[in-house]
């Protein structure tokens, strides 16, 4: 909601819009260049561009990783607007007017592994949230979370660990897969799980504490089984 506040009431005179998170930093030694190949875009028809972004983890560039060099809209017109996501919203654009441009931007956290997980676990909160909720879901989101809670997340590590990383990158790479394919979706599927959970307590109580006389014994033997 930020992000399309920000396009209908502030972009709108530009020809382009370059999102960059606090975080993040062009990998460029030449901006000229750059700015030259953003002319020749608005020549044509491109209105999405994809740019390569990289993450630097604990100080080393995850070189032997899915996410290196890994293409991500991040330049596009002010007209286009994001899905209404509560985590890692999409630009919403069609493909033929979609093009992808050699330039780098590196997604480095210079705070503390700490405030990095804190960061984290916010975010599989708003990721539970946006799946309690139906919210905008990628084809590859939905089939993912079509597969059994807890399971999904052991999967999704072992295919970046073993597959797509093959144990390569060093330690640095090795703790940033455990902690951003591992972790943060075990904590997401919980969040999920204790919804699930709560919910039923809630039930539970509105059984035992019901009015009706002619039906409290009935209702408080549901209320146990419900906790059990």
């Amino acid at each position: 909601e930020q992000l399309n506040w920000l396009l209908e009431n502030h972009a709108t005179e530009y020809d382009y819009v370059l999102r960059l998170d606090a975080d993040e930093y062009i990998n460029s030694s030449k901006p000229k260049k750059f700015r030259e190949t953003l002319v020749k875009f608005s020549d044509s028809n491109f209105r999405a561009i994809s740019v390569q972004r990289s993450y630097k983890f604990l100080g080393s560039l995850l070189q032997d990783s899915e996410f290196y060099k890994r293409n991500v809209v991040r330049i596009f017109t002010p007209d286009h607007r994001f899905t209404n996501r509560l985590t890692d919203e999409k630009l919403i654009y069609k493909d033929h007017e979609h093009s992808i441009i050699d330039l780098e931007i590196i997604d480095e956290n210079l705070k503390s592994i700490e405030s990095w997980l804190i960061k984290h676990v916010k975010y599989s909160i708003l990721e539970a949230k946006n799946f309690k909720s139906k919210g905008p879901m990628s084809r590859v989101q939905k089939a993912y979370y079509f597969l059994p809670k807890y399971f999904r997340s052991s999967l999704y590590f072992s295919y970046r660990f073993f597959i797509t990383q093959r144990l390569r990158g060093g330690i640095s790479a090795q703790l940033f897969v455990v902690c951003q394919s591992l972790l943060y979706r075990l904590i997401v599927d919980y969040q999920i799980t204790e919804d699930f959970l709560s919910k039923k307590t809630q039930i539970s109580n509105c059984l035992l504490y019901t009015s009706d006389s002619a039906y409290d014994s009935l209702r408080v033997e549901l209320g146990v089984r419900l906790i059990i």
